[in-house]
């Protein structure tokens, strides 16, 4: 089994099209609920959530020595998913989180804290400035605006998945900037393919990010 050490937390990249090659193998790690759940959504979305659905859980096994189909989850309050284990409800071996982005999905891991973790495809927003006006304030949109068109959509896009990294680390929502949960988290940044940008964020500054590409 792999193993994490205290202050890492791993990212492991899927690239949707290429995981495609191992959809009868992963396929069989779904629980029945899940497998229901799919049967809801269209050929696409559906091939997208066995994908995402089925590594995390083989992923997960891999840390823990569950089988992957015996995993079982719980939700906090606003649906953020935890590891459930007999005996240690409220202190679970590995946590986890995990982002999805047009044809690239990213599971964070980590042995001692909390995590968020998000990924988004580098495009052009037209509304980024009124965006970055409500959600970064006045003073970062106009540090997009002076800078040239590619540039200022990736900073954009860097940017946001800092916010959303936060959202999704502490469980709150977006104007959560100033809960003590949030101001003990730090962030870093990283770039999980081409034309994407992800980001992390977890409590303290004692940790860092390491990448070891694909589980397959």
């Amino acid at each position: 089994m792999p193993e994490i050490s205290r202050g890492e937390v791993q990212l492991w990249t899927v690239i949707h099209h290429i995981a495609d090659a191992r959809h009868d193998e992963l396929e069989k790690h779904l629980s029945p609920d899940e497998i229901t759940l799919r049967e809801k959504f269209t050929p696409e979305r559906a091939r997208k959530f066995t994908t995402t659905r089925a590594t995390l859980r083989a992923l997960i096994s891999r840390y823990t020595g569950i089988e992957p189909s015996a995993v079982r989850f719980r939700h906090g309050p606003r649906g953020k998913p935890y590891l459930l284990e007999n005996g240690r409800e409220s202190n679970p071996r590995i946590q986890f989180n995990l982002s999805d982005s047009s044809d690239v999905v990213v599971f964070g891991f980590s042995s001692d804290r909390e995590i968020g973790v998000d990924i988004e495809r580098v495009r052009h927003l037209e509304r980024w400035k009124k965006i970055s006006e409500r959600f970064f304030g006045a003073a970062a949109a106009t540090e997009l605006e002076r800078l040239p068109g590619d540039a200022r959509d990736r900073e954009f896009i860097r940017r946001w998945v800092l916010e959303e990294a936060r959202i999704k680390a502490t469980g709150q929502g977006i104007w959560s900037r100033s809960t003590p949960e949030a101001a003990a988290l730090s962030y870093q940044s990283f770039f999980p393919a081409d034309e994407y940008c992800g980001a992390v964020a977890a409590p303290g500054s004692d940790w860092s990010i390491s990448l070891p590409g694909s589980p397959w």
